[in-house]
């Protein structure tokens, strides 16, 4: 060699080789999601990275980590709300809906996604007046909501098991006679 260095003896590589076949063979496996704002650059969590990493290695875990762009959790969330209300708003559409007076009310339905992602309505807030008004408005809700596709459920973050979570919508009903 260029400096003449030689080895007395080769190296002790059975920790190293120990490291690889947990990583290659553990004996579980976990997703880990890491939301943050500049999940894009990920040297930006170089530490939180290795300390996963080491934590996986030390339980003989693999470890795979969801990168989540805190930006983006709001509007994700915007967009499903629309979702549920556009079917609504397109249901009422359709319906030749007879108010008994005029209304121009908000009520705030109450939603539960269950731990299979099925969407059902639990309760409505403020809607004595438009029931009154539009006797067939709740039947014609109930239908739409159980009428939607299933939906990702909720996480329980420390254990990763789906769990129920609430949703308020409101909606805006006009109406008149």
């Amino acid at each position: 060699s260029y400096f003449e260095i030689k080895n007395k003896k080769s190296p002790d590589l059975s920790v190293w080789r120990n490291i690889v076949s947990i990583q290659t063979s553990s004996d579980g496996e976990v997703n880990i999601g890491i939301v943050g704002k500049y999940t894009s650059i990920i040297d930006s969590y170089k530490s939180l990275i290795e300390a996963i990493t080491h934590g996986g290695i030390a339980n003989r875990t693999k470890v795979n980590l969801v990168w989540i762009d805190s930006e983006n959790i709001d509007n994700e969330f915007d967009c499903f709300k629309d979702e549920i209300a556009n079917s609504i708003y397109n249901s009422l559409s359709y319906e030749d809906l007879i108010s008994n007076q005029e209304i121009d009310e908000e009520i705030i339905l109450n939603m539960i996604i269950d731990e299979e992602g099925k969407i059902a309505l639990d309760n409505v807030e403020n809607a004595s007046i438009v029931y009154d008004a539009i006797p067939s408005l709740s039947e014609i809700i109930n239908s739409t909501i159980l009428s939607l596709p299933k939906a990702l459920p909720a996480t329980k973050t420390n254990v990763g098991i789906y769990v129920k979570s609430k949703i308020k919508l409101p909606i805006r009903i006009t109406a008149s006679p």
